[in-house]
């Protein structure tokens, strides 16, 4: 499923509202290029984040449906973005980043 079909049944949500969310264990990501170019637009919203407050739109998925949060990303490891609050999301789960 491309980017515009995921994005065009995407709800926003308050990043609190994330706490209740449960999370499948498959990654949302199938290839390496999209893995690989996930992690490269992650590490640059860190960047922005924590240089710039700036903030980004995480599309993501949880275990019923597609999702957006606005917000800033404080930290990344291999697993999981924090964002401000120290709320998590598993980086599986996340399809898109927009700068």
């Amino acid at each position: 499923m491309s980017f515009k079909a995921h994005n065009s049944k995407s709800k926003l949500i308050d990043k609190t509202e994330i706490l209740q969310l449960k999370f499948l264990k498959e990654d949302v990501l199938k290839t390496e290029n999209d893995l690989k170019n996930r992690l490269e637009v992650l590490h640059r919203a860190v960047k922005l984040g924590n240089s710039e407050k700036h903030k980004v739109k995480i599309f993501f998925k949880d275990r019923y449906s597609n999702k957006h949060v606005e917000t800033t990303i404080w930290n990344l490891d291999a697993k999981h973005v924090t964002l401000k609050g120290g709320i998590t999301i598993p980086v599986s789960s996340i399809f898109y980043v927009e700068l």
